[in-house]
């Protein structure tokens, strides 16, 4: 999220930035792949106000074991349910598959 933010601002709108799989997994730890919506509001000074997030992903442990939770706090605390900055309006969701068998655990 840095780069993209550095790099709006210098060009004074919106930026999209996508990394490549090797790229993201070369400079960051490796999880499974997912996809992520975020949004922010930010005040005359540029603070954010408000923030939304939304990600659907498989639970890392599936890599391993079939049938893991979706959604597990292990999985969310890794800078998704943890956010460290103290804004006003916050919103976090993320998309949980029913399991097709066994329990939800």
């Amino acid at each position: 999220m840095a780069e993209a933010a550095v790099l709006s601002k210098k060009i004074g709108r919106p930026v999209k930035v996508v990394w490549s799989r090797e790229d993201d997994i070369k400079f960051g730890y490796y999880h499974t792949v997912s996809a992520m919506y975020m949004k922010a509001a930010l005040d005359a000074n540029g603070k954010p106000t408000a923030w939304l997030q939304r990600s659907v992903f498989p639970p890392f442990a599936s890599t391993f074991k079939v049938g893991e939770r979706y959604g597990d706090a292990d999985d969310l605390s890794l800078g998704w349910t943890d956010i460290p900055y103290d804004i006003p309006t916050c919103g976090s969701k993320t998309a949980r598959r029913k399991p097709t068998c066994g329990s939800d655990g």
